[in-house]
C-alpha cells in the first residue's frame, strides 16, 4: 500500500512537470494591428563633448513607438504605413557636412528605422532598397535636411505601424503564421515596437561658451524632437540632453622672458596640450552604424562625405601667437614631442 502511494505521488509528479514544460512553451496568439493610436518615447544618452568644438557629434536620439489599435468593429480602416515628418532642433547650430554630392541643403545626419542599416543612405525618405538593407521592409536610412541653422528635418518617412501586417492583409497569429521572409517586402509582421534612431548629428558647442577650467557645464546641449504631417504622432519626453559641453583643452604655457633691446639673444619656451577629460583627443576612425557614442571623429556611413562618415581628420591644434615685437623672429620645431610618435608641425610662414 505504501509502495503504491509513492507510486501515485511519483506520477502526479511527473504530470505536473510535463504541464508546466507545455505552459511554459505555449505561445500567446498575437494578431496583426491596424492603425490606432501610436505615440513614441524619446530618450537620449548624452556624451561629453569638447565645449571649444563646433562640429561635435551630439548622442543618438531614438524613438520607441507603440500603437494601440482600434477597438473591435470601430470600422477602422486596415493600415499599415504612415508617410509623416520628423524634426530635430537644437539650442546650438547645427554643423553637420552640405554640399558633398547629396543636395545643397542635405546632410549626413541619419535616421535609421528598426536598425535597418545601410552603408550608403538616401536622400529622400520612402525609399526602399537602394542600398543592402536587411530588412527591406523598412525604408533605407534617409539623410536629414538642413532646414534652418539648428533645424534638421528628415521628410515623407515611412513609418511602420507597430504589429501591423507587412502586407495589409490581416495575419492571424504574428508568432506563427505572421513570420518574416528575406528577400520578401510584404511577408509577416512588422515588430510591435517601431524605434527610429537619429544619429550623427553635428553641433556647434562653442556657441554655449568655453569655460576655463574642466568643470560640470550650467548649459547642455539640448534637442526639441517631433513627428508631425498628416498623421501627427506625440513625441513624450521630446526636449533632451544630448550633449556635455566640457573644456577639451588644457593649454600650459611658457613663463615670461625678458632680454635686452640692443643685444642679440635667444630663448626657448613649452607649450604643453593636455586632454580636459579622457577621450577629448580623438583619432579619425572609422564610419560605424553601430548604436550609441563612438570615440573618435567619424560618424555613420555616408561614402560621399569626407572619409565615408563626415570626418576628415583626427583631432588637430592650431597655435596663434599674437602681439609679437617687432624684430622678434619666432620659430617652431618641424616635430613636437608626444606620447606615441612625433607629431609633425606645419605654418603659414
Amino acid at each position: 500500500m505504501a509502495a503504491l502511494k509513492k507510486s501515485s505521488i511519483a506520477l502526479l509528479l511527473v504530470l505536473g512537470i510535463m504541464l508546466g514544460v507545455n505552459v511554459a512553451t505555449a505561445q500567446t496568439v498575437r494578431p496583426s494591428q491596424s492603425l490606432g493610436v501610436v505615440t513614441c518615447q524619446a530618450t537620449a544618452v548624452p556624451p561629453v563633448v569638447r565645449a571649444e568644438g563646433i562640429a561635435e557629434i551630439v548622442g543618438d536620439i531614438v524613438l520607441v513607438c507603440q500603437n494601440i489599435p482600434p477597438g473591435a468593429g470601430t470600422g477602422e480602416p486596415t493600415r499599415n504605413r504612415i508617410v509623416t515628418n520628423v524634426s530635430v532642433s537644437l539650442n546650438v547650430n547645427i554643423t553637420n557636412n552640405i554640399n558633398f554630392g547629396e543636395g545643397s541643403n542635405v546632410t549626413d545626419a541619419v535616421l535609421v528605422i528598426n536598425e535597418n542599416n545601410c552603408t550608403n543612405p538616401n536622400n529622400s525618405g520612402s525609399v526602399f532598397g537602394s542600398c543592402t538593407t536587411p530588412d527591406i521592409r523598412f525604408q533605407d536610412p534617409q539623410l536629414g535636411t538642413l532646414a534652418a541653422a539648428n533645424r534638421l528635418e528628415w521628410n515623407e518617412v515611412d513609418f511602420p505601424v507597430p504589429g501591423a501586417s507587412a502586407s495589409g492583409v490581416p495575419v492571424a497569429d504574428c508568432n506563427g503564421g505572421g513570420a518574416f521572409f528575406p528577400g520578401e517586402p510584404a511577408s509577416g509582421c512588422f515588430p510591435f515596437t517601431t524605434t527610429l534612431r537619429i544619429t550623427s548629428v553635428r553641433a556647434n558647442a562653442s556657441q554655449l561658451g568655453v569655460p576655463d577650467t574642466a568643470t560640470f557645464p550650467s548649459t547642455q546641449i539640448t534637442a526639441f524632437v517631433s513627428i508631425t504631417g498628416p498623421t501627427t504622432i506625440p513625441v513624450t519626453n521630446n526636449v533632451l540632453n544630448v550633449a556635455v559641453p566640457i573644456l577639451g583643452l588644457i593649454v600650459t604655457g611658457p613663463g615670461a622672458v625678458t632680454g635686452l633691446q640692443c643685444l642679440d639673444g635667444e630663448a626657448t619656451g613649452s607649450i604643453t596640450l593636455r586632454e580636459g577629460f579622457a577621450t577629448a583627443f580623438k583619432t579619425l576612425g572609422v564610419p560605424t552604424f553601430t548604436p550609441g557614442n563612438t570615440q573618435w571623429e567619424s560618424g555613420y556611413w555616408e561614402p560621399l562625405s569626407n572619409n565615408g562618415g563626415g570626418a576628415s581628420q583626427a583631432t588637430r591644434f592650431i597655435l596663434r601667437f599674437f602681439n609679437i615685437p617687432q624684430g622678434i623672429e619666432l620659430t617652431v620645431p618641424n616635430y613636437v614631442a608626444s606620447a606615441g610618435s612625433p607629431l609633425p608641425v606645419s605654418s603659414d610662414n
